[in-house]
C-alpha cells in the first residue's frame, strides 16, 4: 500500500506538471491565436486524443448513463469555466491566473455546505474565509474596482466548483477516460460559442501548430496519470498534491514568461494554498472511518 501511495503521488506530480505546460504553450498562442481558435483546437484535439484511449481501453464512449442530470451539470459548468478560464488567460498573468484556480477546493467545500448540506465545522469555515481573503489579496480590487481578467477567473472558479459538486453528486459509475472525452468536447464547444463573440480565425504557422500539438499532448497525458494516480494510490494521500501544479505554473511562467511575484501576492499564494491543505486536512479526520 505504501508503494501504491509513493507511486500515486509521483503520478499526481507528474499531471500537475503536464497541465502547467500546457498552460505555458496555451499562454504562448494567446498572443496571436483568438480565444475561441485555441479552444478549438484544443477542444477537439484532446477529445479525438481521448476516444482513441477509450476505444484501446475499452470504456464506453457513449452510454446512456451520459443523460444523468448531474452529468449534463458536470459537461456544462465544464464549458461555461473553459470559456472564462481561456479568456482570463488572455488577459492576466500566468502567475495569477494560477493562483486564483488554487482556491477552487476551498469554494468545494463551502459550496457543498451551503447546497449539498454536508456539515462544514468553524475551523473549516475560518479556513474558507483566510482562502478567501487570499484571493482578494493577489486580485487586490482598488476603488476602481477588480481587472476584467480577474472577474473572468473569479467566474471561472464558480463554474468549475459547480462541475466538482456535481461530480460528487454523480451516482453513475462512468470511467475517468469517458469522462475526459466530454471533458475536451465541452472545451471544444466552449470555443464554438466563443465564435459568436469573436468569429476571428487565423491560420497557424508550423510553430504555432507545434505549440497545440505540444498543448494537447501535455494535457492528455495529464488526464492518464491523473486517473491511474486516483486509482492506485489513496485519495487522501495523493489529493494534496493538486497544489503542485503552482509551484510548476510559478517556475515556468518566472523563467519563460518573464513574470515575477511581489511580497503581497506571496502572501495571498500562501493564505490560499495554506487553507487549502488545512481544510483538505480537516475533512479527513472528521470523515468517518469506512466500516
Amino acid at each position: 500500500m505504501q508503494n501504491a501511495n509513493v507511486r500515486g503521488i509521483v503520478l499526481m506530480v507528474v499531471a500537475m506538471a503536464g497541465f502547467a505546460i500546457e498552460d505555458l504553450f496555451l499562454k504562448y498562442l494567446s498572443v496571436d491565436v483568438p480565444a475561441a481558435q485555441i479552444m478549438l483546437i484544443t477542444g477537439f484535439g484532446g477529445m479525438a486524443v481521448m476516444i482513441v484511449a477509450a476505444l484501446v481501453t475499452g470504456s464506453p464512449i457513449f452510454t446512456a448513463k451520459l443523460w444523468n442530470r448531474h452529468v449534463i451539470i458536470r459537461t456544462l459548468a465544464d464549458l461555461f469555466g473553459s470559456i472564462f478560464f481561456v479568456w482570463a488567460l488572455v488577459l492576466l498573468p500566468l502567475t495569477l491566473l494560477s493562483s486564483i484556480v488554487q482556491v477552487i477546493p476551498l469554494t468545494v467545500t463551502a459550496g457543498a455546505a451551503i447546497a449539498l448540506k454536508e456539515p462544514v465545522g468553524i475551523r473549516r469555515w475560518s479556513a474558507i474565509i483566510v482562502g478567501f481573503i487570499g484571493v482578494m489579496i493577489i486580485i487586490r480590487p482598488t476603488t476602481d474596482g477588480i481587472q476584467i481578467g480577474a472577474i473572468l477567473a473569479l467566474v471561472m472558479v464558480v463554474c468549475l466548483t459547480v462541475r466538482d459538486l456535481a461530480t460528487r453528486q454523480m451516482q453513475v459509475d462512468l470511467p475517468s477516460i469517458t469522462l475526459s472525452v466530454y471533458a475536451f468536447l465541452a472545451f471544444g464547444l466552449a470555443g464554438v460559442i466563443s465564435l459568436s463573440f469573436d468569429a476571428t480565425l487565423v491560420p497557424l504557422t508550423t510553430q504555432q501548430a507545434m505549440w497545440f500539438g505540444f498543448a494537447i499532448l501535455f494535457a492528455t497525458f495529464a488526464y492518464f496519470c491523473i486517473v491511474i494516480s486516483t486509482r492506485i494510490g489513496a485519495a487522501s494521500v495523493v489529493a494534496p498534491f493538486r497544489y503542485s501544479r503552482l509551484i510548476f505554473a510559478l517556475i515556468l511562467a518566472m523563467t519563460f514568461l518573464g513574470e515575477r511575484l511581489d511580497t503581497i501576492t506571496v502572501v495571498g499564494i500562501v493564505l490560499v494554498i495554506g487553507s487549502g491543505l488545512y481544510t483538505f486536512w480537516r475533512e479527513n479526520r472528521v470523515r468517518p472511518a469506512p466500516q
